[in-house]
């Protein structure tokens, strides 16, 4: 699939489109992570219906240049995220100085994160197939980032989404903020 990206300047903020993601017809439906670097929360597009994650960086660039490094890192390793096992990314905005905090949009998981899951009780139908889908998924989407030389970081069970299918998707990234080197932003 061949991605059209677009830079938009909107509303004092700059905006990177891979889908065309309508902020102003955006409505947040849960927090499912606040901690001091981040929050997610899933979000609906009112005009489609579609649910998406919102992953929020907590702090602000200090300069445009760190704006300019961390555009250039999404766009880097939005190439990535057509694997079958990472969490594929559909948006992201810049934030600005007044208001907004910067987010990358990700395809929504209806299962949810990992780590939730395994602290609630399974469905009936959660058999060790399902369980064996999800550790293939996973070692599948690590050895993925090991050959093309992505440094994912720390592996944890809040990195893992679930789909429909329970078929995990990795998300390939940790923002980081204040970081001078571009390679860094996302890891």
């Amino acid at each position: 699939m061949n991605k059209q990206i677009s830079f938009q300047k909107v509303e004092n903020f700059y905006h990177m489109s891979f889908l065309g993601l309508n902020h102003k017809h955006i409505k947040t439906i849960k927090e499912i992570e606040l901690n001091q670097d981040r929050s997610i929360h899933i979000i609906k597009d009112l005009s489609t219906g579609n649910n998406y994650y919102q992953i929020t960086l907590l702090k602000k660039f200090g300069s445009e240049h760190e704006s300019n490094e961390f555009a250039t890192s999404i766009n880097k390793i939005s190439k990535h995220s057509s694997h079958p096992s990472l969490l594929r990314i559909i948006d992201f905005n810049l934030g600005n100085n007044d208001t907004l905090f910067p987010s990358i949009y990700t395809e929504y998981m209806p299962n949810g994160i990992l780590s939730d899951f395994l602290n609630q009780t399974p469905p009936y139908d959660f058999t060790g197939t399902k369980k064996f889908i999800i550790l293939l998924g996973i070692s599948i989407g690590m050895r993925y980032y090991y050959f093309n030389y992505i440094n994912h970081g720390k592996l944890e069970p809040n990195k893992i989404f679930l789909d429909d299918h329970f078929y995990p998707h990795i998300l390939n990234y940790e923002i980081t903020p204040n970081v001078s080197d571009e390679k860094n932003y996302l890891r």
